[in-house]
């Protein structure tokens, strides 16, 4: 593989996304922006939702709107360098609108070989390219999402709850909100969920579901 270049998994629960050469990743962690390039130092962490930006080996970038998931990357001597069999994006949209199955494009046999090699793997709890996004859907479904998180912190506020944690809202990546403190920084997120009312677990949902809407618009590229 020529230097500079790395092979990149997209893996979801329902498919393989994408399986390609790539020349950069970046991302956000809990631990700040994340930058990813052929020769990184071997790692896992979590990835937080937000847009994903990947630049290929045709000098392509390439937006994913990523809700959520963990990478890994490995880098040393013979490294698997087969990319993954998986659907064609043509195949996969196919599939989204009815299709019965989707045409699998073959893999590339690429040997492995004793050269230092990276891989990584971006495993996603749901993930989608930014151009293959319905912005308008994206654009109601936030509308409606802001509605619901106004209305549910009016209701939290007079039931007299609002000193627990409900997670952040109409905020952009990596960012608090003014609503509260993040679920996810609690030390035990089982507890701070067991402690919240019925009214708080509706508004945290409802601000998931914000946040949801904002990556997907950011990711499309959208205001």
């Amino acid at each position: 593989m020529a230097a500079g270049i790395f092979l990149l998994d997209v893996v979801t629960p329902e498919s393989t996304l994408f399986s390609h050469d790539v020349r950069s990743i970046v991302l956000r962690s809990s631990d700040g922006e994340l930058t990813v390039l052929d020769g990184h130092t071997p790692l896992v962490t979590d990835v937080t939702a937000g847009t994903v930006k990947v630049a290929t080996d045709e000098d392509e970038t390439l937006r994913l709107a990523v809700h959520g998931g963990y990478i890994r990357v490995d880098t040393g001597h013979g490294v698997n360098l087969d990319p993954l069999e998986r659907p064609t994006r043509d195949a996969l949209l196919k599939n989204a609108t009815g299709a019965k199955s989707p045409d699998v494009k073959p893999a590339d046999a690429k040997p492995a070989d004793d050269s230092i090699a990276t891989r990584v793997t971006l495993l996603a709890s749901a993930a989608e390219f930014g151009d293959e996004i319905d912005v308008e859907r994206a654009r109601r479904a936030k509308e409606a999402a802001e509605e619901l998180v106004e209305a549910l912190k009016a209701t939290v506020a007079a039931a007299g709850s609002t000193s627990v944690a409900v997670g952040s809202s109409g905020s952009s990546a990596g960012d608090s909100g003014s609503s509260g403190a993040d679920l996810g920084s609690s030390a035990d997120p089982g507890s701070t969920l067991s402690a919240m009312t019925p009214e708080q677990l509706e508004l945290a949902d409802a601000q998931a579901a914000l946040r949801r809407a904002e990556v997907r618009l950011d990711a499309a590229g959208a205001d």
